[in-house]
């Protein structure tokens, strides 16, 4: 049976919306829910001035889905350094604006030469395989490695956003069932238990697709049959809970839409589980994210 799931993009409104009901709900992560949904905004505007510029209408789809390949190489997704270094420039000053303490060095960010045309790519290839930058020109006092990182990892994702977006109606997600995203292969950002009929879906920590895996077996090694999954939750709040196969030991949280009775934007879920130890307590277990 063929299955469609719908990656819904909730648009600046939605996300200024949700990152009020968020600080409400959470008001101890109100000022780290504030700034990530600055960034989504960011990230939101920056799709109407992207276009994909890799011929999605190439690629066939059912045959890599049955081989478990994913749909785009992230490393040769085409994108234009001074239309990244625009986006970068917006998410670097949000961050500027509202966490000073930790970084204010956004003129030096962007004259960097790892974001000039020449060095654009290697600096993408190194945030996909999650290797280090080399940001010691860039990085004084108040500048912190992973704080570069990060910006510069969210100043790609309106890009693969914008190519998955001409995908994800061509996918039968019956075919894959997969740990990683079925667009670009990337891993999980984080899971939901989808509030109308408790399916489980991943959202790719990149291009933030949507996808399904199954609820009894372990979707991110070979060893995990049905009867591997386990989880772990705060006393208290079994709906935000660590999903993990006994046998690999990977993680992924997961919300309970169901038992919540209320829509995620997941990105900002991640941040109020995180704030409240959800990863840290996985971390205790001896548990890695997936």
């Amino acid at each position: 049976m063929s299955i469609n799931i719908e990656t819904k993009d909730p648009g600046v409104i939605g996300i200024h919306e949700a990152v009020e009901r968020y600080r409400r709900i959470f008001p101890d992560g109100a000022d780290a829910v504030a700034l990530y949904g600055a960034v989504m905004e960011v990230q939101q505007r920056a799709l109407s001035e992207i276009d994909c510029l890799t011929d999605l209408s190439s690629i066939q789809v059912e045959p890599a889905l049955r081989e478990g390949r994913a749909l785009l190489d992230p490393s040769e997704l085409r994108i234009p350094p001074h239309k990244f270094k625009r986006v970068a420039g917006e998410i670097c000053a949000v961050v500027e604006k509202n966490d000073a303490a930790r970084f204010c060095g956004c003129r030096d960010l962007l004259a960097w030469e790892g974001l000039s045309d020449e060095g654009f790519g290697e600096t993408r290839e190194r945030l996909l395989r999650g290797e280090r930058l080399n940001t010691e020109a860039i990085e004084g006092e108040t500048q912190r490695n992973d704080v570069i990182e990060g910006i510069l990892w969210e100043s790609l994702v309106p890009f693969y956003r914008r190519c998955a977006q001409g995908l994800q109606d061509r996918i039968d997600h019956s075919l894959w069932l997969r740990g990683y995203c079925p667009v670009c292969g990337t891993g999980p950002l984080m899971g939901e238990f989808r509030r109308e009929d408790g399916l489980w879906l991943l959202e790719c920590r990149l291009c933030h697709t949507l996808w399904n895996v199954l609820r009894a077996a372990c979707p991110f090694c070979s060893k995990g049959d049905e009867g591997s999954l386990e989880y772990i939750y705060l006393e208290g709040d079994s709906s935000q809970r660590v999903q993990y196969c006994s046998r690999c030991k990977k993680y992924v949280k997961t919300v309970d839409l169901h038992a919540k009775q209320r829509d995620a934007i997941l990105p900002l879920e991640n941040i109020v589980t995180e704030l409240m130890g959800l990863d840290r307590a996985a971390t205790q277990e001896g548990l890695k994210p997936a």
